[in-house]
Order: C-alpha cells, then structure tokens, then sequence
C-alpha cells in the first residue's frame, strides 16, 4: 500500500518496515509543493505484521515492541491511499 500524509509518501508491505519517501525541498528546509519524492525511500519503524481495511480506515499493526515511533496499530485515512495491492488479486 502506498499513501500520502502531510509532505511524506509512504509505502507499507507487510514483513518489511514503512519505507518514507519525502519531497524535495528548495534551498529553505521546507518541501517545494507538488515537488517529487526523493528517492531512496528510509525505512521507517519495525516490521509490519498486517493491514486491514475497515470502515473508511485502514489499519496498519506491527511487530514489537518497539515499534519505532509508530503508534500500534497507526490508522491511515481511505482518502490518503494512493495505491493499494491486494494478497488475491490485481493492483488497484
């Protein structure tokens, strides 16, 4: 799953850690609107265990504790969703 919050993209696959991607940033320290992601991704917390889709929320839990400064289980909005790959189907 792939989602967007605040300046940040993110991508969550279950038994790996959230990988953050965060925009480009001009010559101030403050991301340039509408500007790329940098890449490489940073991994980000511990391992995912599951994520689960319920009731215009979307559950992300993972293995700990720790969880690296993530809440347990932390809550994404349907709304920040970008993309998501179900385990029996297509890409959506």
């Amino acid at each position: 799953m792939d989602y967007e919050h605040e300046s940040s993209r993110f991508e969550v696959t279950v038994g790996k850690p959230r990988k953050e991607y965060q925009r480009r940033t001009g010559p101030r320290p403050t991301s340039i609107e509408k500007a790329d992601y940098d890449r490489p991704g940073a991994e980000t917390g511990t391992e995912v265990s599951g994520i689960v889709a319920a009731g215009g929320q979307i559950y992300v839990w993972s293995y700990g504790p720790p969880f690296g400064g993530w809440p347990n289980p932390s809550l994404v909005d349907e709304g920040e969703v970008r993309r998501v790959d179900y385990f029996d189907d297509e890409p959506r």
